[in-house]
């Protein structure tokens, strides 16, 4: 679960996001190993930075 603070410069992510986030990108490229690394840090970034509505409308982005 990634959690939003009220400010959306801060966004807190676990490390089991990035886990499940870094693996999906794992499965889609279609379980090519030796890229354990470019993936944690890819999905730490998509989860971290966020598109612009989710960060400002955290509630109303999921809803769409």
């Amino acid at each position: 679960m990634v959690d939003h603070t009220h400010s959306p410069a801060f966004v807190i992510v676990s490390a089991k996001d990035i886990a499940r986030r870094a693996h999906q990108i794992y499965v889609d490229r279609g379980y090519a190993d030796g890229f354990d690394r470019q993936d944690w840090l890819q999905a730490e970034r998509e989860l971290k930075n966020p598109p612009s509505a989710e960060r400002v409308f955290p509630r109303d982005a999921k809803n769409r």
